[in-house]
């Protein structure tokens, strides 16, 4: 891949948070792989609130680095425009003007629309006011809206397609949104994948749907996670899945796993930041 990336420019990857701390250990793999496709040479940087996950990975070579960091909305010792304004103070002395924002969210709701832009307002205030340069911050695409999203979504009855037997039907589970049309993304990835969406915070739920199915007369059903790291909801589901063939032994079903911090969904991420700084004005 042939990138033209701004010395100048620092990367902050921002996840929800979790008590579980799964999430926050795939973020940092996540960044470690972003900063490997910026072709540069990933080393730990020092980590900030006393073990809390934002942590940096750029290159030895100050005056060419690449600066990637994660951080949390949520469940973090600080608030999400603390951390932004920590690593952006780091990234200013390495000499960095801008920052971009990746959202690692998965649908557009209430956090990507509201939440992370208000505390990325908050942090540039505060820049503006005690940063010895000029720090622009600016936020990328969630995730989610990436082209090719529904491409990584790995599917385990593919290992079957050279095989006689017809696939069975598949259910894309997703958190969900009580927000009006906030699950459309699920339903056109659902549409692009032939799968039948359920949710795990709204209906329809996955039992509702295994049913659904089972009545049409399918003992096969695949259920994939449509999540980005393994955690507490994911362990949750994969309890729900047994609970539910225990309720149901004539039923097999096959239970995939959520992205994860893969090659394809670190791509998605390059591509995203690469389109966010295309778009961006050079300062003057």
């Amino acid at each position: 891949m042939s990138l033209s990336f701004s010395s100048r420019t620092a990367y902050l990857l921002v996840t929800h948070g979790s008590r579980d701390p799964r999430p926050a250990i795939a973020a940092q793999a996540l960044a470690r792989q972003v900063a490997v496709h910026l072709e540069r040479s990933p080393v730990l940087q020092q980590d900030i609130n006393g073990g809390h996950f934002s942590t940096g990975f750029s290159s030895q070579n100050k005056a060419d680095t690449i600066l990637v960091g994660t951080a949390c909305l949520e469940l973090a010792p600080m608030p999400l425009h603390q951390q932004i304004v920590e690593f952006s103070d780091r990234a200013l002395q390495l000499g960095y003007s801008t920052l971009l924002i990746v959202p690692l969210f998965l649908l557009p709701g209430i956090h990507v629309r509201e939440d992370i832009p208000q505390e990325v307002a908050i942090a540039q205030r505060i820049l503006s006011q005690t940063a010895s340069h000029k720090m622009d911050l600016h936020i990328c695409p969630y995730l989610g809206s990436a082209p090719g999203i529904a491409e990584t979504i790995q599917n385990p009855k593919s290992k079957i397609q050279n095989s006689t037997t017809p696939l069975p039907p598949t259910i894309l589970l997703a958190h969900g949104s009580r927000r009006p049309g906030g699950n459309r993304p699920i339903e056109a990835i659902a549409t692009q994948l032939g799968a039948h969406p359920a949710y795990w915070s709204v209906s329809p739920g996955l039992e509702t749907q295994i049913q659904q199915l089972s009545q049409q007369g399918h003992n096969h059903i695949t259920v994939i996670p449509y999540f980005l790291f393994a955690g507490g909801i994911t362990d949750a589901i994969a309890q729900m899945v047994g609970e539910i063939s225990d309720r149901y032994p004539h039923l097999t079903l096959i239970l995939g796993q959520p992205l994860g911090a893969r090659d394809d969904i670190v791509r998605l991420i390059i591509n995203l930041v690469e389109a966010t700084q295309q778009n961006l004005v050079p300062s003057p």
